[in-house]
């Protein structure tokens, strides 16, 4: 429980709640009472305020006293007043925890992840696809020779040759194929 500042100075008493993904300011008492109700907004005047468990929400709690300032970035500070002010700040920032760490934590783990899952749902096909081009009509060629391929030419490893070029295809001509197409 927490007391909230509302637009016109007034103190209001209501209930904080978490969700995997919000923090939900409602009024308390009334139907409703109890976690459940505080996330889902059934309080008898309803929910007060939401704001997402992100990252770019600021909390900063009074030093000597029982405020704590909130800023989720919509331009509208939230004030509560709560002895259990640090403890509204820590359960944000370990459901913020969770879910960072619920999408892999790193930008490299939420990458790997996210090819895994597209690897699981589209296996690769056998065999492998031998695109070749010329270096002066590569995006031309490559779309050419790309355009209207079946699900599983895609899937397949691509061995990169430039016409008129000796060279084998061990992963550089590829990222250079890339590399030159991405220009």
């Amino acid at each position: 429980d927490a007391m909230l500042l509302g637009e016109r100075e007034e103190w209001t008493k209501v209930t904080v709640g978490f969700s995997q993904r919000q923090m939900t300011v409602c009024k308390a008492g009334g139907v409703g009472v109890g976690l459940l109700g505080a996330i889902t907004g059934f309080w008898n005047q309803g929910r007060l305020y939401a704001c997402a468990v992100r990252s770019h929400v600021r909390f900063t709690p009074d030093r000597d006293g029982p405020l704590l300032r909130m800023q989720d970035g919509s331009g509208e500070d939230w004030v509560l007043s709560s002895p259990e002010r640090l403890m509204i700040q820590a359960t944000f920032y370990l459901f913020l925890q969770a879910r960072l760490e619920g999408a892999g934590g790193t930008f490299e783990d939420r990458r790997k992840t996210l090819f895994a899952a597209i690897k699981s749902r589209c296996p690769a096909a056998p065999g492998a696809q031998v695109v070749s081009v010329r270096r002066d009509k590569i995006v031309a060629e490559s779309v050419e020779k790309t355009a209207a391929q079946p699900d599983s030419f895609w899937r397949q490893q691509w061995q990169v040759r430039f016409a008129g070029e000796q060279g084998v295809d061990w992963g550089g001509l590829q990222r250079e194929y890339f590399t030159v197409l991405s220009r």
